[in-house]
């Protein structure tokens, strides 16, 4: 019992150093053997207060409920809050890589600062990854394997069962009598990964017993090259202009394109890791450098990734959450009471600050109605001399084409009196010495 409470220290030592006292730990629980054994050994070494199950059914089994249930049933035995997720994903030639993306999806709504995200994966998966990735032609990134832990979002990932074998999780599972889900889908070969398990692996493990030992040698190999990219990556963002953005972030374009080819390549694989995401595959690599670095100097070209956008505007390279929701003008107006905070539709949060002496004048309501551009708005800036169109004063102030759509427009008596946080109209600003507002637009990944 001792040997087995210091390995279970060993699992979760990472997770406990870093889990702040309010943040929780979410557990993918899909019901497998995997994940119930995780689930189970967090419950043991963890407080179950702290714990939130979450089981996304993608509803492409015919027993999907009866995994759902057993889950239901599983979490309520441990005393464990669970949440159960439902998405669709359509049937398709690439069904395991959109299953993968939905559930990345529901989690990364769910985790919030200071959480853990724990996954399943063990060393089996690991191998199997490997070799997926060879023959889709990764390199040394891909070939460094599923790291043990990464940043995610406003929280961290961690996968506690990467160095076990599925052999040492069954005799965990057997050792404590549990019960998990068969997911009948593993024996069926036209998916890919269940190609290489159920019919590649065991003809390599038959020639060649000790090939787990051999690719593990092979990750460490790619993982130090990793870590040497990842440094050149550090110090070459140095003197990019990295800037936090609505959003995301953006670095300088003209800057990068002075670096050398690889290391252009470099920093756009690492760029997305500061937002919580994983590096760049070699097709968005590859499409970034034939067609968006080629888009036209005056259009405003866009990447869209897993979870993520690249955009292109004037001289820098964006990467945003591509959480942004679509905005319809029938949501609007809004009435604002500017005692609280504000969530607008599309995900975004207007806050407004008092402050002792200017910024916009207290409406004697001490509310604003909450309109989108519709098209023909003038208005004249404070300290302008003239009246201009809105499309043309965004274009002034830099606002990027993706945000127009979605700027708030603050109207007091059906006069348009402050824009965003961009700027507040003629004869609308408080006086030097008399008590105003300061207003503050965020997008809600920021």
């Amino acid at each position: 019992m001792q040997e087995f409470e210091l390995k279970l220290f060993e699992l979760f030592a990472e997770v406990e150093k870093y889990l702040s006292k309010k943040g929780r730990i979410l557990i993918g629980f899909s019901g497998g053997l995997d994940s119930t054994v995780l689930l189970t050994l967090a419950c043991e070494y963890f407080t179950t207060k702290k714990v939130l199950a979450v089981h996304v059914n993608h509803g492409l089994s015919s027993n999907s409920k009866d995994w759902q249930r057993f889950v239901v049933e599983y979490c309520k035995r441990l005393s464990v809050d669970y949440s159960l997720q439902h998405v669709e994903i359509i049937d398709s030639a690439n069904q395991e890589a959109k299953a993968r993306e939905a559930r990345f999806d529901v989690f990364s709504k769910l985790i919030k600062k200071g959480d853990a995200l724990l996954l399943g994966h063990h060393l089996d998966d690991q191998i199997e990854t490997v070799f997926y990735r060879l023959l889709r032609g990764s390199g040394s990134l891909g070939l460094s394997g599923i790291p043990l832990d990464r940043n995610f979002r406003e929280g961290r990932l961690f996968r506690p069962l990467i160095t076990l074998t599925r052999t040492c999780i069954l005799e965990i599972a057997k050792s404590r009598g549990l019960n998990w889900i068969e997911d009948e889908t593993n024996s069926e070969n036209r998916f890919d990964r269940n190609y290489l398990r159920n019919c590649i692996i065991p003809h390599i493990n038959a020639r060649w017993p000790n090939y787990q030992k051999r690719i593990n040698t092979t990750i460490k190999l790619n993982k130090d090259a990793q870590m040497l990219a990842q440094s050149i990556f550090k110090d070459d963002l140095d003197n990019l202009d990295l800037r936090d953005e609505r959003g995301g972030l953006s670095i300088n374009l003209k800057k990068l394109k002075t670096l050398a080819r690889s290391r252009q390549g470099n920093v756009i694989r690492y760029l997305p890791t500061l937002l919580g995401y994983s590096p760049t595959n070699y097709n968005v690599h590859n499409e970034f450098f034939s067609s968006f670095l080629q888009a036209r100097i005056d259009g405003s070209p866009f990447l869209t990734c897993c979870g993520y956008q690249f955009r292109r505007f004037r001289n820098k390279v964006y990467v945003l959450h591509k959480n942004l929701y679509e905005i319809k003008a029938s949501n609007f107006p809004i009435t604002w009471d500017i005692s609280c905070s504000l969530v607008l539709p599309d995900g975004s949060m207007l806050k407004a600050v008092e402050v002792d002496s200017g910024g916009l004048q207290l409406p004697q309501t001490m509310s604003f109605d909450v309109d989108v551009k519709r098209g023909g708005e003038r208005c004249r800036p404070s300290g302008r001399g003239r009246t201009q169109t809105l499309k043309k004063l965004f274009q002034e102030y830099s606002l990027e084409p993706w945000w127009r759509s979605h700027i708030p427009l603050l109207y007091c008596r059906g006069l348009l009196v402050a824009v965003g946080d961009l700027w507040i109209c003629n004869g609308w600003n408080a006086h030097s010495g008399e008590r105003g507002l300061k207003i503050m637009w965020k997008h809600n990944s920021v």
